[in-house]
């Protein structure tokens, strides 16, 4: 038929290396899912490959799996980078991602603020988020 089920989808991103829990299939299956029908188009896979990878770096900087990144976690993922900011900075970038200025950035904020950086990976992330803002 040309689409996938969600259980056929689920192996294909294992098979990509992006494992993704049902919980998180679900959740990135809603973001693409344009008609409704909970098949895949080869379109919304693209899309969904994308995401899977937004997902899993966001899941690396919230080390505390709280659904949120902090600016401590910020730190510890830029970090792990060999990348060191000053807290105020970080702070900063935190909150060019934070739409709702609560301190901490959601998947939701995170997603519309990375959707545009392909192939996401750590490394990728913290570039983009730094060459958002100037940091000194």
């Amino acid at each position: 038929s040309g689409q996938l089920s969600i259980s056929e989808l689920e192996d294909a991103l294992n098979d990509l290396g992006q494992s993704v829990n049902s919980t998180q299939l679900e959740q990135v299956l809603r973001n693409v899912d344009a008609n409704g029908n909970s098949l895949v188009s080869l379109v919304e896979f693209e899309k969904i490959f994308d995401e899977s990878q937004l997902l899993n770096v966001f899941d690396e900087i919230d080390v505390d799996k709280s659904g949120y990144i902090t600016v401590s976690e910020l730190e510890l993922a830029f970090g792990k980078l060999g990348i060191w900011i000053p807290t105020t900075q970080l702070q900063r970038l935190l909150h060019k991602a934070d739409d709702n200025n609560d301190g901490k950035v959601s998947y939701s904020e995170f997603q519309s603020f990375f959707c545009t950086v392909p192939m996401a990976n750590l490394r990728s992330i913290a570039e983009r988020w730094m060459s958002s803002q100037c940091i000194d």
